[in-house]
Order: C-alpha cells, then structure tokens, then sequence
C-alpha cells in the first residue's frame, strides 16, 4: 500500500476532528468543534500546498488557512477571557472593532485578480 504514513495521519487528525469534541464539558462544545474543524482544514490545505507546490495553490491554501486559524484562535482567546458580544456580531470581529470578514474578502479578491493575471509559463 502506498502513502501509509499519510492515509494514517490523515485518519488520526480526521478522527480528532469528527470526534474530540464529545471528550469536552458541555459547554464548551461549539468551541471545541469550532476549533477541531478549523484545524481540520489547516491539516487539509497544508497537504494540498505540498502535493501541488505550486505558488497560486500555495498563496490560496496559505490564506484560507490563515482564516481557520483565526476562527480557531478566537475562539481559543474566547474561552479563556471572554468580550462583550452583539447579537450577529463575528467573534474575531467583534474582539478587534473591525469588520475582519470584509478585511479578508478584500485580500482574497485580490489573489484572485493575481491569479487570473497571472501568465502562463
């Protein structure tokens, strides 16, 4: 069989994901599933980079994992000295005042314009 240690790491972390979270108290299971399919995706998008290698899917993977650590990171931050919420608000927006969504919309708007730019070799 081919890729052991890969199929075995993929199914550890897949496992963790899909089932860590009913080993937390109860109250804090979203979090936990929050930030178990978070890094889930990190886990994903890291493997993705390294089978294509090349720079556009390196650059998207990058960003989108940096939107998932955020998730999970704020929600980390979150359960150790929780801020005031709004009813709709983002957790991550609502910590900073900023409207991060907006934030990485824009940066991902404009990876997609470098991508479509860019040449083809």
């Amino acid at each position: 069989m081919k890729h052991k240690a890969t199929a075995l790491a993929l199914l550890l972390a897949g496992c963790a994901a899909s089932y860590g979270w009913q080993f937390v108290p109860a109250q804090y299971v979203g979090a936990a599933w929050y930030i178990s399919q978070s890094l889930w995706q990190v886990a994903l998008l890291a493997l993705l980079a390294v089978v294509y290698r090349s720079l556009s899917v390196v650059l998207v993977c990058a960003l989108l994992a940096v939107f998932s650590l955020m998730v999970a990171g704020c929600e980390a931050a979150f359960l150790v000295k929780p801020w005031p919420m709004n009813p709709g608000d983002e957790l991550c927006s609502a910590r900073l005042n900023y409207p991060l969504g907006l934030l990485g919309a824009v940066i991902a708007l404009g990876l997609v314009m470098s991508i479509v730019r860019e040449k083809r070799k």
